[in-house]
């Protein structure tokens, strides 16, 4: 465990020294949302500015009506599927540039790679860790399980968000779902800020869907009923990717998912609203989730899933052991998915580039090891997996502060003090540097 902490403490401090290079902008620039035909570019700022937004091979340009504060959405469509382009978002105080690649086209049969990893809240030196390790992987997009700040509600902590994600973010889209951390109070009106649609902000909902190929994602709200228009909205999407040409596979995303063997386990609001027999029935492939701070993949319900809430929230045990479970580990880490017309495989990684676990599958075969489950759930204690600082998951009932293992309570305390001493001085300099 110490030589866990040590490396966590080191990459805060580490991080604070970064901060001679920083974006002119609060947050940003970004992109938000991306097909193979447009893309949005965000961009905050703290005093009113006239943006403005280039992309090139074309030299397609536009910009902000007249001067605003806050966040910008520039928003630029016409352009060519699976195309490389380099964008500039040009401001009175200077410009800032990134790249991004476009979706491929409905029809295209190349495989698609995408990351996917969440509840990376209050974790900074854990954060910081994963985006570097994710930025140096051959994918497409980045697909994130939500709770992305510890409350929705603190500018600063979006701010940390942004300053960590930045060069992902610049060059790649993000898709994500909404957490119980971002819902706090206000509604989750700053995570639509940030990552919401223009839909999604003028109808103030949290679920959305998109196509990137041959496949199309549904990213649902998991602290809804789905006994009103959401399950409205869900059935009616659902039956129009059922005729929809050219699409191969179906995928949900989700914060609060069906299955878990962690802390929370299983969403049962899904199961009293039979949301994962609806999924079944209209062929949907993956569930994507997290809020369990753990790595677990497994079959359900005819329906593959992976839990994926290890990127800097404290890790939880393993608390029920699901008979469904494949592999099981509480863990900092993320997922790389490679995925083709007949098939794919996912790789699992942890902080240090080690391998969690490599998992085929195909459109007839959930996983490339099935079988019986990894074990029942009444041999739990003998086979829960251990943390990657080698000691057991710690066994907490408390959601939001999760007990150190006995005998590290010092070790935590120390790096907590580093941490947050960190993290203020990484945030001080940050605005001394803008100023």
């Amino acid at each position: 465990m110490c030589a866990h902490v040590c490396v966590l403490a080191a990459l805060t401090l580490r991080g604070t020294a970064a901060l001679a290079q920083v974006s002119i902008f609060e947050s940003g620039p970004y992109v938000a949302h991306l097909s193979s035909h447009g893309v949005v570019i965000r961009v905050e700022t703290e005093g009113p500015e006239q943006l403005t937004l280039t992309v090139e091979p074309g030299a397609k340009k536009i910009a902000d009506e007249a001067p605003k504060s806050g966040v910008h959405s520039l928003a630029i469509d016409g352009l060519d599927p699976k195309k490389t382009y380099r964008y500039t978002i040009q401001s009175g105080r200077g410009k800032e540039d990134g790249t991004f690649a476009t979706a491929p086209a409905d029809d295209d049969k190349g495989d698609v790679r995408f990351v996917l990893f969440g509840d990376d809240r209050g974790g900074v030196a854990t954060h910081e860790l994963i985006a570097k390790r994710v930025a140096d992987e051959p994918i497409d997009f980045l697909v994130n399980t939500g709770d992305l700040v510890a409350d929705g509600r603190i500018g600063s902590q979006w701010e940390a968000f942004f300053d960590i994600e930045d060069k992902l973010l610049r060059d790649h889209c993000m898709f994500t779902a909404i957490g119980n951390h971002e819902l706090v109070q206000e509604n989750g009106a700053s995570y639509l800020k940030y990552f919401g649609t223009a839909e999604q902000q003028q109808k103030h909902v949290f679920y959305t869907t998109f196509r990137w190929g041959f496949l199309r994602f549904f990213v649902l709200n998991g602290e809804a009923s789905f006994l009103a228009e959401d399950r409205t909205w869900l059935e009616r999407e659902l039956q129009k990717a059922d005729a929809e040409p050219n699409l191969l596979w179906r995928v949900v995303l989700i914060h609060s998912g069906p299955f878990s063997s962690g802390l929370h386990g299983d969403n049962d609001k899904l199961h009293g609203a039979e949301v994962p027999k609806l999924l079944r029935e209209h062929h949907v492939d993956f569930v994507l989730e997290g809020h369990d701070h753990i790595y677990e993949r497994g079959a359900s319900d005819g329906l593959r899933y992976i839990v994926s809430g290890g990127a800097g929230a404290p890790l939880y045990p393993v608390k029920h052991l699901r008979s469904s479970a494949r592999k099981v580990e509480s863990a900092y880490h993320y997922v790389l998915f490679q995925v083709g017309p007949e098939g794919g495989k996912l790789t699992a990684k942890r902080l240090d580039g080690s391998v969690i676990e490599e998992a085929g599958f195909t459109k007839s075969n959930m996983w490339n090891d099935d079988g019986p489950a990894i074990a029942p759930a009444s041999t739990q204690a003998k086979t829960n997996p251990v943390t990657p600082g080698g000691t057991a998951p710690r066994d907490d009932s408390e959601e939001d502060h999760p007990k150190e293992p006995s005998g590290g309570r010092g070790a935590y305390v120390v790096v907590g003090l580093v941490l947050v001493a960190g993290a203020s001085l990484w945030y001080s300099r940050r605005k001394s540097a803008k100023s």
